[in-house]
């Protein structure tokens, strides 16, 4: 696991920083090949995606104090999350796809999990709850 906590950031970041002449936002900011409708509306989900990660982490747990579960507190927010990234990835694949062809799931797929393992690295901020253990 922490290999693969390592590993996947640093393939990430050499999918996203590219081969020093090309990288990922030179690719989606100017090339001809990327089918732009696709990718905007991908980053609509995206930006969806995120406004409700924000929510429920920020407006539910910071700034409201809600101590429920997110099953129990709003319901309606995991399928929709889950519909959203769904969604944004397969606007993507198809906005991609042109570029990249068949790499075009792995490209993509390397920078979501790098992003995920990426997560272990941030610092936790605010109070840390102990447990008392007799």
């Amino acid at each position: 696991m922490a290999i693969t906590a390592f590993g996947t950031p640093h393939a990430a970041g050499a999918l996203w920083y590219g081969d020093g002449y090309k990288n990922l936002l030179t690719v989606l900011a100017q090339s001809p090949n990327v089918a732009r409708v696709w990718l905007y509306i991908g980053f609509a989900f995206l930006a969806a995606n995120l406004g409700i990660f924000l929510y429920l982490t920020v407006w539910l747990g910071a700034v409201c104090g809600v101590k429920e579960e997110w099953e129990v507190s709003s319901p309606w927010s995991i399928p929709a999350a889950t519909g959203t990234g769904l969604s944004a990835g397969l606007m993507l694949t198809i906005a991609l796809w042109p570029v990249w062809s068949f790499a075009t799931p792995v490209v993509l797929l390397v920078l979501f999990m790098g992003m995920v393992m990426s997560q272990h690295f941030v610092p936790s901020f605010g109070k840390r709850k102990t447990e008392k253990v007799d």
